[in-house]
């Protein structure tokens, strides 16, 4: 799949969709132009505060601790949510080679999805967590 009709996808899965913490945040892309796993994490880091902490998630480790949490909730909106979240995964583990999360902040934590795609080109997504 090109890039261009990936994010054209990836943006109907992440329609409505939020990153719920202390509040909601939505997705969006950022423009990365660099294909360098360690230029693409320097430049995530520059958008940040200098000495603002820099963690690395597997995205498996990420997705599935938001599914398992929003499952448990029992509540109907948030096993919603948890279904549209194992859908977005689902869709971008079957066109990448390799998916890292990046999460750098302290208290507004900016939460980069990088999506290295099987046919070439990366696309990041971002959104935001805040944690008190």
């Amino acid at each position: 799949m090109e890039i261009s009709a990936f994010k054209n996808q990836l943006t109907k899965l992440t329609d409505g969709l939020f990153y719920m913490s202390e509040s909601d945040y939505p997705f969006e892309f950022i423009e990365i132009n660099n294909n360098n796993p360690e230029e693409i994490k320097k430049e995530i880091i520059e958008l940040h505060p200098p000495d603002s902490p820099v963690e690395t998630v597997k995205a498996d480790d990420f997705f599935n601790k938001l599914i398992q949490a929003y499952l448990a909730s029992g509540d109907d909106f948030l096993i919603s949510t948890a279904k549209n979240y194992d859908k977005l995964y689902s869709f971008i583990s079957n066109h990448a080679t390799e998916v890292n999360i990046i999460r750098c902040g302290r208290i507004e934590v900016g939460i980069y999805i990088v999506i290295y795609l099987k046919k070439g080109g990366v696309t990041v997504l971002k959104t935001t967590s805040i944690e008190t």
